[in-house]
């Protein structure tokens, strides 16, 4: 099995992006930034699944068609702006880091096979993330009231008639 980082350089190419849109940390500041963000939002430092022990509750949400991943650029205050990008592989020692901005994770993800992923400001702000259970995941305040926009959805009535 492929790593993810090789994954992600993949779906790269094949969306023929430009190679400053996916950059990955090199090991040593991937080190530091998957760190820091640990310890920003996790309560335990060994921990395969961040979103069983964050630190501050946030908001979960499920998406049921498991297309969260497309809502990442409504969901984060400034899609175009670069943020950290750690994808989970349990083969690597540690998760690899990438910089690229939300609009841009939106179609790697599409392009890639399912995998856990966190998106976190620069700044450690704000952390969004998809679960294995296609729950996307805010924690900190940008993120927690977007992500919460996408909870009111019209709902049709089952016996198709006009909503009232």
């Amino acid at each position: 099995m492929q790593s993810i980082a090789h994954e992600i350089a993949s779906a790269a190419e094949r969306l023929d992006l430009d190679p400053a849109a996916v950059v990955r940390l090199p090991a040593e500041d991937s080190e530091r930034v998957y760190r820091a963000a640990l310890k920003r939002f996790v309560g335990s430092d060994d921990r395969r699944w961040w979103w069983e022990a964050f630190k501050e509750p946030g908001v979960s949400l499920p998406f049921v068609a498991g297309d969260g991943w497309r809502k990442l650029p409504r969901i984060v205050p400034r899609p175009s702006e670069p943020v950290w990008f750690i994808a989970e592989d349990d083969q690597l020692p540690q998760y690899p880091v990438f910089e690229m901005s939300a609009e841009v994770a939106s179609k790697i993800i599409g392009e890639c096979y399912g995998f856990e992923y966190y998106l976190i400001a620069k700044d450690l702000s704000w952390l969004v993330c998809e679960t294995h259970h296609n729950v996307i995941c805010a924690v900190g305040a940008a993120v927690e009231y977007r992500l919460l926009e996408h909870a009111v959805q019209p709902v049709a009535p089952a016996d198709g008639s006009a909503a009232r």
